[in-house]
C-alpha cells in the first residue's frame, strides 16, 4: 500500500527545505569568518580538487533514485535546494553532456516553477560549443558553460536578462521580490548510449565581498539527513489500493495539465462528483503547473483502471523527434525535441514505466499502436511483429497515463503540440491534436487478440470522453 501524493510531496519538500537551512546555516558562518569552512579566491575556473568533486557531488541533494513528481524513465533528475547568499550569487559550473536534451529549473517551496534555463539558451564558454543548438557538433569539444543564479526579479523584457542567468523571486500579489531560497532541478534526457555517465555541474557559492566557498561542511549533514528521506513507495495507506475505480472512463478522458491542484480532481472524475468538481477546480483556463513540472513540457493525462479491463490500446499518429542515442551528429530535426508517454501510481506520483519516441513502432505515416497491459496481461499480439508497441501497466490497479511534449516546433508549423491546447481541460484536446489524439480504449485480453495480426487500428474505436459537467 502507498502513501497519498499530498503527504508525499510534503516530506519531499521537508527534505529540500531542511537541506537549505544547513546551507544556509553554513554561508552564515563563513561570511562572519568562521574556521572549518573553506574559502578560496573567486574563480570562473572549475577546480580538480577533492573539496570540489566532494561539493559536485553532495550538493545535489536528490537524484531519479527518488521516484516521485511523476518523473520520466529516460531522464536523470537531480536537485539542490540553495540558499543565494545575500548580495552575491550561486555559481554552476559545468559541461554540456551528451543527450537529446539539458535543462536547469527553479522551483518554489511548493515546487511551483519559476524560471528555467533551457540547453539551447545556454551561451558556451569562450572557446566551447553548445552541442544543442541547431547545427551544432554533438561531438565537439571543449564544451564548457557558467552559469548563475541570482536573487532578483526577472526583466519584464526578456531581452534585457542577463545570459545564463537565472532569476529567484517569488510573487506576493501584484508584487514580485527576491527570494534567496531557491530549489533547483538539473534534468538530463536521453543521455547517448556509452556517455551515460557525464560529469555533474559544480556548484560554489559567491559572496557578497568577493569570496568564493563551496560547502563541504554542509554536505557533512548529508548521511544524517538521508535518513528522513523514506522509501516512499513503500510507506503504508489504507485508502490508496482500495479497488475502486473513481477516475476512469472506458474509452479515455484525455486533460491537460493545468495546475497541481486542479488535475486533483480528476479522481473523482468518474463519480456522482465529478460535475461539481469539474465546474470548481477541474476547469482552469490557465495555471501555474505543480508536482515540479518543466518548462519546456507540457502534458495531457488521463486515468485507467483494470476495474474497466486489463488492457489499453492507444492509438494515433505520433510526432517526430531528432534521434540521438546513437550519437549521431549534428542533431536531426523534427516536430518536436521529444515526447513520451508514461504509466505512474497517482498516489505516491511514482512512475512505473515509459515509452519515448526511439521505441514507438510506427507505420511510414507515423502512426502507432501503444498496448498498455501487467506482463500476465499481455496479448499475444502485442508485439512489434504485429505492428504493436507495449507498455508496462505497472503495480496500481489504478493508474494514470501520462503524454508529454517537449519543445515543440512554432504553432504554424505544428499546430498540433500539446503545447498549444486551450483550457479548460478535456475541452479542446481532440479537436487541437487531430490525427496525433491518442484514442483510448479499455478492453480484454480476448478483444484485442481478436484483432488479429498485423493489428488494424482503424478496428480500434476512436472516441473521445467528453469532460463531465452538470447538464
Amino acid at each position: 500500500m502507498r502513501r497519498a501524493g499530498v503527504a508525499l510531496g510534503a516530506v519531499v519538500r521537508s527534505a529540500l527545505l531542511a537541506w537549505g537551512g544547513v546551507i544556509a546555516a553554513s554561508l552564515l558562518l563563513a561570511a562572519c569568518g568562521a574556521s572549518g569552512v573553506p574559502t578560496s579566491p573567486a574563480s570562473s575556473v572549475p577546480s580538480d580538487s577533492g573539496a570540489a568533486r566532494d561539493e559536485r557531488d553532495c550538493l545535489w541533494l536528490l537524484d531519479s533514485r527518488i521516484n516521485t513528481l511523476f518523473p520520466d524513465r529516460y531522464a536523470q533528475y537531480w536537485v539542490a535546494a540553495l540558499v543565494i547568499p545575500p548580495g552575491g550569487a550561486v555559481t554552476i559550473d559545468g559541461e554540456f553532456p551528451a543527450a537529446r536534451y539539458i535543462s536547469f529549473n527553479l522551483y518554489d517551496e511548493q515546487l511551483a516553477p519559476i524560471d528555467a534555463l533551457t540547453d539551447v539558451e545556454i551561451v558556451p564558454a569562450a572557446g566551447s560549443t553548445n552541442p544543442f543548438v541547431e547545427a551544432a557538433d554533438r561531438n565537439a569539444s571543449p564544451r564548457a558553460y557558467q552559469l548563475r543564479l541570482i536573487a532578483a526579479v526577472p526583466p519584464a523584457d526578456t531581452a534585457q536578462r542577463a545570459p545564463n542567468t537565472l532569476y529567484s523571486a517569488r510573487t506576493l500579489g501584484p508584487v514580485s521580490v527576491p527570494a534567496n531560497l531557491a530549489v533547483l532541478f538539473y534534468r538530463r534526457y536521453v543521455p547517448d548510449v556509452g556517455r551515460e555517465a557525464a560529469a555533474l555541474p559544480r556548484i560554489r557559492f559567491e559572496l557578497a565581498d568577493g569570496r568564493s566557498i563551496s560547502g563541504p561542511a554542509a554536505c557533512g549533514a548529508l548521511d544524517r539527513l538521508s535518513f528522513a528521506i523514506p522509501d516512499l513507495a513503500a510507506l503504508p495507506d489504507p485508502v490508496a489500493d482500495l479497488p475502486v475505480n473513481t477516475a476512469a472512463f472506458v474509452d479515455l478522458l484525455w486533460l491537460k495539465f493545468f495546475s497541481a491542484v486542479s488535475s486533483q480532481g480528476n479522481r473523482v472524475f468518474a463519480t456522482p462528483l465529478g460535475p461539481a468538481v469539474y465546474e470548481t477546480i477541474g476547469s482552469p483556463t490557465e495555471g501555474g503547473g505543480g508536482f515540479a513540472s518543466n518548462r519546456d513540457n507540457r502534458y495531457i493525462y488521463a486515468s485507467i483502471s483494470r476495474q474497466l479491463g486489463p488492457v489499453v490500446a492507444l492509438h494515433g499518429r505520433f510526432p517526430s523527434a531528432p534521434v540521438t542515442s546513437d550519437g549521431r551528429s549534428p542533431m536531426p530535426g523534427g516536430s518536436m525535441r521529444y515526447w513520451s508517454i508514461c504509466t505512474n501510481d497517482g498516489n505516491t506520483l511514482a512512475v512505473f514505466s515509459c515509452l519515448y519516441d526511439e521505441q514507438l513502432r510506427t507505420d511510414v505515416a507515423g502512426r502507432g499502436i501503444i498496448v498498455v497491459s501487467r506482463d500476465g496481461d499481455r496479448p499475444d499480439n502485442a508485439t512489434e511483429a504485429c505492428g504493436i508497441s507495449w507498455l508496462d501497466w505497472g503495480a496500481a490497479d489504478n493508474a494514470v497515463l501520462i503524454y508529454r511534449h517537449m519543445l515543440p516546433q512554432p504553432e504554424a508549423v505544428f499546430p498540433q503540440a500539446i503545447q498549444y491546447i486551450p483550457g479548460p481541460p478535456g475541452q479542446f484536446e481532440a479537436s487541437v491534436m487531430g490525427e496525433y489524439f491518442p484514442y483510448g480504449h479499455h478492453m480484454s485480453r480476448a478483444e484485442f487478440e481478436a484483432l488479429g495480426c498485423p493489428v488494424d487500428a482503424r478496428r480500434l474505436p476512436a472516441v473521445v470522453t467528453p469532460p463531465p459537467t452538470a447538464g
